[in-house]
């Protein structure tokens, strides 16, 4: 890939110099490593910049910044089982595994209008959304919604089926990554 560039902000530079070799050996992709965001203004790597690598701390702490460039952020994360909204990484795999996640994650993202509309959820799953990543159990939403409890559940598998994310956690990703909560 040539002329492809990333920018890795992660909290674990151990972590952040294994992806850079990835990600350079295996991809070409020319790749620095920061601190954080604001070490972006004294980057070395000139032009746009295709990818943003970032862990699920970072990223939840410098929302203002990753959130503009959604589509260019890769999270690292741990025990996900996602789809491309936001684009994840399981960071416990094996290497191999990784690098057939960052081969997916490139034939991805020059599609990402399609796969945009794909996750659109309605305004009432986002709201039963909302209240699972604040941390409600499926009675509080159904409370707080005035609907059932069968109703709760089968927004939370339109959710489910629509973002191609099964877990709470990936889901407060996904929430934080599109600007549906704040951290």
């Amino acid at each position: 890939m040539v002329n492809t560039r990333a920018i890795i902000i992660m909290n674990s530079t151990l972590a952040a110099a294994g992806l850079r070799h990835i990600l350079c050996d295996t991809f070409g992709i020319e790749a620095a490593i920061l601190s954080s965001p604001q070490a972006l203004q004294d980057s070395s790597l000139p032009g746009e910049l295709s990818y943003y690598f970032t862990d699920e701390s970072t990223l939840a702490g410098n929302l203002s910044f990753f959130l503009p460039n959604k589509t260019k952020t890769v999270v690292v994360g741990r025990h996900h089982n996602l789809n491309l909204q936001p684009m994840l990484i399981d960071g416990q795999m094996c290497e191999s595994d990784i690098i057939d996640s960052i081969e997916k994650i490139i034939a991805k993202s020059k599609n990402t209008n399609s796969a945009q509309q794909q996750g659109k959820l309605s305004p009432r799953e986002t709201d039963v959304l909302k209240l699972v990543v604040a941390g409600h159990i499926n009675k509080e939403i159904a409370d707080e919604l005035n609907i059932s409890i069968n109703t709760v559940m089968t927004h939370r598998k339109n959710i489910a089926a629509k973002l191609g994310i099964k877990s709470a956690s990936g889901w407060s990703i996904y929430a934080m990554m599109n600007g549906i909560v704040v951290s």
